[in-house]
């Protein structure tokens, strides 16, 4: 598992299982067969295609696209919209 504790500034691409405990200013996109642990910042969008995982326990500071077929667990907070093509998002009690 790769850990990313700093800040990037472009566009990041999951391909394998990361886990994220800095920031994302830009956007992230996790690719079938990755997974992708938030515990910090994305900003502008999180899109997580289909055979994918995200388990979001930080901020997403915009948008979240799931495609169907995709698995996403929503803890942490999401700013934007949730559009769920998947039907099998979970949301906790406190998502925004």
């Amino acid at each position: 598992m790769d850990v990313l504790n700093g800040r990037i500034a472009g566009p990041f691409e999951v391909r394998n299982t990361v886990e994220l405990g800095g920031q994302i200013e830009s956007g992230a996109t996790v690719r079938p067969g990755a997974t992708f642990f938030i515990r910090g910042l994305v900003g502008g969008y999180l899109r997580v295609q289909k055979g994918a995982r995200a388990v979001v326990r930080g901020i997403v500071d915009g948008d979240i696209e799931i495609e169907e077929g995709a698995n996403v667990e929503i803890y942490g907070c999401v700013t934007g919209r949730i559009r769920d093509y998947s039907g099998c998002c979970r949301k906790s009690s406190d998502t925004a």
